[in-house]
């Protein structure tokens, strides 16, 4: 009998340290109810303006916000596209989103591009999945997904900025007028959070600041911003 008893002691106190020992558990996709990840890469190309597209899963729990921050850099020279979504709240979920961004200028045959999308959550981990792929042969090299630290937030939009769609085809310009920042466009059909007050330029026109989701805005002409989406 004191066997037995001493047995169950034996087990239960490995029990709690078992228990003890197990980390405290991380949210990820499939508990966690915000983030992005890409699934696959579905078309490719080397021509710069030529959409390389993927596709994608995304959700933003009922409650949280998110936005996607989304780059295709072309890892042999730096240029890169950029876009943003959001900010989105929950409750949101899409399976297998189709869509992709252009490739950056100064692409050429062979070159190793990477499609990396950070998306942001107020609940939950952040997270960032990267694809990186030969442009020519479309030869997926490394699909990433994890998680960003709990309460990681990307650069956020500027107070007072608003969603508009992009009406053509532009560079975007590191001032009103001022030179063309390298490898950064817009295109028509996209829609970006800009400065509802335009500026007029140097060179007499009107233009627009815009927020691409990095550090420091650009500006593109006022001719090309829209309506809201």
């Amino acid at each position: 009998m004191k066997r037995r008893f001493a047995l169950l002691a034996t087990l239960a106190l490995a029990v709690v340290l078992v228990v003890a020992l197990v980390p405290a558990s991380v949210s990820h996709a499939g508990s966690q109810d915000t983030y992005v990840k890409i699934t696959a890469l579905t078309s490719w190309s080397c021509t710069p303006g030529n959409a390389a597209n993927i596709t994608f899963d995304y959700s933003v729990d009922a409650g949280d916000t998110s936005s996607h921050n989304w780059s295709l850099t072309n890892l042999n020279t730096g240029t890169a596209s950029t876009a943003t979504a959001g900010p989105m709240a929950g409750p949101a979920l899409n399976i297998g989103v189709n869509t992709g961004l252009l490739v950056p200028p100064g692409t050429t045959a062979g070159d190793i591009l990477e499609y990396k999308i950070i998306a942001t959550s107020v609940l939950y981990d952040g997270s960032i999945t990267t694809v990186k792929f030969n442009c020519s042969t479309g030869a997926v090299l490394a699909m990433t997904f994890d998680f960003l630290p709990l309460g990681y937030q990307g650069v956020p939009v500027p107070d007072d900025f608003v969603l508009r769609s992009i009406t053509c085809d532009t560079a975007a310009y590191s001032s009103a007028g001022g030179g063309e920042v390298e490898g950064a466009v817009v295109t028509a059909g996209q829609t970006w959070f800009v400065n509802p007050t335009s500026v007029t330029g140097a060179d007499g026109a009107s233009w627009t600041e815009i927020f691409l989701a990095g550090e420091n805005t650009a500006f593109i002409p006022t001719a090309c911003v829209g309506a809201a989406p």
